[in-house]
């Protein structure tokens, strides 16, 4: 199965074949997979999404939208299950009573092919085409229309 393609920069995007998908259950669902895709498959404990994206929410109503958003992203973004006992193909959440992340071999972002793009550019003679490429990939600001005090600070880096 193809991986997706998420796209951070300017409107959240997720691209997988002939698929795109740009909206979400709700905002905080599309913050959610924009947070772990910028976090590049890196495991996260689930208090810290909670803190993250739910700060002003009782910890039970947090849990609870934590768990909703997910498997909301899980319907969007994987193959169901076809045979009973098995695991889907297309696996792209890997979750568990304290931790989430994306499947790193599920996904690629357009932010981590940027950032790698401008770590091969810096040389003593910087590349033009290796910058270009950069420059190409740059699509507006980084998850325009989201303002989470997270988002804010990746933003300004």
């Amino acid at each position: 199965m193809e991986s997706w393609r998420i796209q951070l920069f300017g409107s959240l995007r997720a691209h997988q074949g002939e698929e795109t998908l740009s909206r979400f259950r709700t905002q905080k669902t599309g913050a959610l997979l924009g947070y772990l895709a910028l976090h590049g498959g890196r495991i996260t404990p689930r208090e810290v999404l909670l803190d993250v994206l739910w700060p002003e929410s009782d910890l039970d109503a947090a849990r609870n939208s934590l768990n909703v958003a997910l498997s909301s992203l899980r319907a969007q973004l994987e193959a169901p299950i076809t045979t009973p006992g098995t695991s889907p193909l297309g696996q792209v959440l890997i979750t568990d009573r304290t931790t989430v992340r994306l499947n790193p071999v599920a996904f690629s972002t357009d932010v981590a092919e940027f950032e790698a793009l401008l770590r091969r550019a810096r040389t003593d003679q910087p590349d033009i085409e290796l910058l270009s490429a950069a420059v190409e990939l740059y699509s507006g600001e980084l998850l325009t229309g989201l303002y989470e005090d997270w988002v804010l600070g990746e933003r300004d880096r």
